[in-house]
C-alpha cells in the first residue's frame, strides 16, 4: 500500500506542476475558460498577473514537494561483508554509537557527537567533539581520528571520508559533561 500511495502522491504532483506551468505561461486561455464560467467578461492585466503568480506558485511550492518525494533516502544500514547466501550489515545507528562511546573515552574529550552516512560497503564520519580548553588541538584531532580508524577497522566497515571538529567550552570538566 505504501507503493501505491507514493505512485498515486506523485501523479498528483507532476499533474500540478503541469497545471502550474500551463497557468503561468498561456494564462489569456486560462482566464478565457473560466470567463466562460464566470460572469466577469473582461480580462484585465490584474487577472494576467495574478494567474502568472498563482501558476508559478504552484509549480514551485509542487516541484519542491515532488523532489522530496522523489529523492532517495540516506541508506541504514552499511553492508561488511558478501557471502555466498546474502550478505551481513551493519546499521549506521550502531557505528555512530560505538564511534561515540570510543571516542568519549579519550582523556580530554567530553562529549562526542559522530554523524554517519553509508556509502554501500563504508561510511562517511563527521565527528564533533567537546574537548577541555587546555588540551593540545592538533595531538588531539590526530588521537581522535586514530581511534576512529581503529573502532571502524574492529566493525569490518571501511572509513570513507573522515572530518573532526574540535570545539571546547571554558571551565567544562567530565562531570558537567553529563548534565
Amino acid at each position: 500500500m505504501n507503493v501505491f500511495n507514493r505512485l498515486v502522491v506523485i501523479v498528483v504532483l507532476v499533474a500540478l506542476v503541469v497545471v502550474g506551468l500551463v497557468v503561468a505561461s498561456v494564462p489569456e486561455a486560462v482566464l478565457a475558460f473560466l470567463q466562460y464560467w464566470t460572469t466577469d467578461a473582461v480580462v484585465t492585466a490584474q487577472d494576467r498577473l495574478a494567474s502568472l503568480i498563482l501558476g508559478t506558485t504552484m509549480v514551485v511550492i509542487a516541484g519542491f514537494t515532488l523532489y522530496r518525494e522523489v529523492r532517495s533516502s540516506p541508506a541504514k544500514t552499511v553492508i561488511v561483508s558478501r557471502m555466498t547466501d546474502g550478505t551481513a550489515a551493519l546499521e549506521v545507528l550502531s557505528v555512530a554509537q560505538r564511534i561515540r562511546q570510543q571516542v568519549e573515552a579519550v582523556d580530554g574529550v567530553l562529549q562526542a557527537t559522530p554523524s554517519v552516512v553509508s556509502r554501500g560497503k563504508s561510511v562517511d564520519i563527521k565527528l564533533i567533539a567537546l574537548t577541555d580548553s587546555a588540551v593540545d588541538v592538533p595531538a588531539k584531532a590526530a588521537e581522535i581520528s586514530e581511534v576512529v580508524r581503529d573502532c571502524i577497522g574492529k566493525m569490518g566497515v571501511r572509513l570513507g571520508r573522515q572530518q573532526i571538529h574540535l570545539r571546547y567550552e571554558k571551565g567544562a570538566t567530565k562531570a558537567v559533561q553529563r548534565a
